[in-house]
């Protein structure tokens, strides 16, 4: 298969009025690396049909079983005005059950800097994306003047395999007599900074899981112990990190523009497997792994705004139909649909407050539980944050659940689409139900959007449930308490 895909084939195109057809892998359509031949077949509307395989029955017998492949149809110059296409198909005779049409401007719409394929599975998929892009443009528009508005630029801080020159583990440090604060080392004037991987952080939580008690069975798979809640309920504790970092040499890895006590990022890997597709967190500036993509704001005071927006179901949703691999890059991530800063400023008709003065308190106590990560909410609230908030699991799905049903009024869903996109949560639901006896996360989102729905209809402002209001939940006492 993969001589088929070669730069001579693919240079190769038929005859006016006629139609050739190719096998390819799928990353043909997907991948950033093959995009200005695929966009060109779609610019200049060659592009007749798209039949995306995996091949777990074994259509190539030779082959593995992930392997995923399809199969291209375009034609020598007659325009094509609607792309027929198929994903995630097991056997051929699927395709004629499963295919559905896009026009090529749709698709150009979805992907303008790289003119790649999304991958939808069901024609629904497709149209709830569609009407997500046509309400908001994709987070970073390449080439055009005003094409960044939130003056994004990504970056990594440090490559796993080829600085690891530079990481230090917690025995030599300690055979070199540093000294261990829960977080960082010192000894005399030096510091060593732990080194963030991606598995050690999530959706609102810096201190997802820990290298403290991991057993080699846990790493062999790279699974950590998670911080349990009485950890987490703790301000004081930190995750424990696989390696240190001396700190001039993250200070000389960080931009230095970015003068910032806290990094944005999110993971790189995203698998199936995986409760949700895009996974963001904000963490203490420190070292990060190459797993930790990450993003340096312009203007920082707005990253809540974005951290609000890239945590959300519905955003987790659309860029689940850009991902056709195990990775989130850069070049997809850019391409997702996203509210501009301005949209915050608006007032929902649900509200009496701008969306942005909705968002603030809660971004700052779902975010702010310890205290290394203070100088983001400082950021949050424009001034002194006080005290870190308690870890009250059940208070915590209230505020998310807010969070998310705003974001789906902002992206202009309905109702029936607001249940599709929750509905596309299946390991969420399966872990819900066996904790909590049912798929909780949605029935709390559905109810807050019900209620701002219900407060747009009748110009009563919506009304959190919450009690006390967010942000001003329980804290943790100062140690002079």
């Amino acid at each position: 298969m993969g001589g088929i895909c070669s730069g001579d084939h693919l240079r190769r195109s038929p005859s006016t009025g006629s139609t050739s057809g190719i096998i390819t892998p799928t990353g043909l359509a997907t991948d950033a690396t093959t995009a200005p031949f695929f966009a060109d077949t779609l610019r200049t509307q060659r592009l007749a049909a798209f039949y995306d395989f995996d091949n777990e029955a074994r259509i190539f017998a030779n082959v593995h079983h992930s392997f995923r492949f399809a199969i291209s149809s375009m034609t020598g110059g007659t325009r094509v005005t609607n792309v027929r296409l198929s994903f995630l198909n097991r056997h051929i005779p699927d395709v004629l059950t499963t295919g559905f049409a896009l026009a090529a401007a749709e698709i150009l719409l979805l992907n303008p800097n790289t003119g790649t394929l999304p991958v939808f599975r069901t024609r629904r998929d497709a149209e709830i994306t569609l009407a997500c892009y046509r309400r908001h443009p994709v987070l970073i528009r390449d080439g055009a003047p005003d094409g960044n508005p939130w003056g994004l630029s990504f970056g990594t801080l440090f490559h796993m395999a080829n600085d690891s020159s530079s990481f230090v583990t917690a025995d030599e440090l300690s055979q070199m007599g540093a000294e261990f604060d829960g977080w960082a080392w010192t000894s005399a004037d030096q510091r060593w900074l732990p080194l963030y991987e991606a598995k050690m952080l999530s959706h609102w939580n810096h201190r997802f899981s820990t290298y403290a008690e991991a057993t080699q069975a846990q790493l062999n798979v790279g699974s950590l112990p998670r911080l349990d809640e009485k950890q987490l309920d703790d301000p004081a504790a930190e995750p424990f990190a696989r390696y240190w970092v001396a700190e001039p040499t993250v200070a000389k890895a960080v931009p230095s523009t970015w003068t910032r006590g806290w990094l944005l990022g999110w993971r790189d890997i995203a698998r199936a497997s995986d409760m949700r597709t895009f996974v963001p967190s904000v963490f203490p500036r420190a070292a990060a792994g190459d797993s930790q993509l990450l993003a340096f704001l312009a203007w920082p005071e707005r990253a809540m705004l974005l951290q609000a927006v890239w945590s959300s179901s519905v955003f987790d949703y659309v860029s689940r139909q850009k991902q056709s691999g195990t990775h989130m890059k850069y070049f997809t991530v850019k391409q997702l649909a996203s509210p501009v800063p301005e949209s915050f400023d608006n007032t929902p008709p649900w509200s009496t407050e701008a969306l942005r003065e909705f968002i603030r308190p809660r971004v700052l106590e779902l975010a702010y539980t310890s205290h290394r990560i203070r100088p983001y909410a400082n950021e949050v609230i424009g001034g002194e944050a006080g005290e870190p908030f308690h870890w009250i699991p059940e208070r915590r799905d209230r505020l998310r659940a807010d969070l998310d049903a705003a974001m789906l009024h902002l992206y202009g869903l309905s109702r029936e689409d607001a249940e599709h996109v929750l509905d596309s949560f299946p390991v969420v639901r399966r872990y819900e139900e066996r904790d909590h006896g049912e798929f909780r996360t949605r029935r709390l989102v559905l109810e807050a959007y019900d209620a701002m729905a219900t407060a747009a209809a009748t110009g009563r402002p919506y009304t959190s449930p919450l009690d006390p209001p967010a942000g001003q939940g329980p804290r943790h006492r100062g140690a002079d308490a």
